[in-house]
């Protein structure tokens, strides 16, 4: 997944993405985890975006203002391709969170305000090479 982080905040921040993905199969998968650094150099180089980073390479200052967008890759591992619908859970774009306390041993929990992305794929994989995921929902929720 290509995206564009852009920072409107009124100040500069620091950008470390977390992204967590979630299939109807069952699969829970962060990005970057266990992708060879040729897969990344492979997309980048099939995108033809210069200023294409990395899941690694993105981390940093994020400065104020449209000129300073950055372009970012986001990759997972296949680990079942027969999914319909994935769920991928972007942390990291609101300093906000909650504290919980955990119903059974009592401890407490920190919740980040998260963007989900809900997906539809063609659960054919090679359906998938020919068409792009379908966004069907996108909201903010704690987590």
């Amino acid at each position: 997944m290509t995206y564009q982080v852009q920072n409107s905040s009124g100040r500069d921040q620091i950008w470390v993405p977390d992204m967590t993905l979630f299939s109807d199969t069952g699969v829970i998968s962060k990005a970057g985890v266990g992708v060879p650094g040729r897969v990344n150099e492979s997309i980048r180089a099939l995108q033809g975006n210069p200023l294409l980073e990395t899941q690694d390479e993105i981390i940093g200052d994020l400065r104020q203002g449209q000129e300073y967008a950055r372009d970012g890759l986001a990759v997972w591992p296949v680990q079942n391709d027969r999914a319909n619908e994935v769920s991928i859970f972007i942390a990291g774009l609101s300093g906000e969170t909650a504290r919980e306390f955990h119903p059974v041993t009592g401890e407490a929990i920190i919740l980040r305000k998260s963007l989900h992305l809900k997906f539809m794929v063609d659960g054919d994989l090679e359906g998938r090479l020919a068409t792009p995921a379908a966004l069907m929902a996108s909201e903010w929720v704690i987590r």
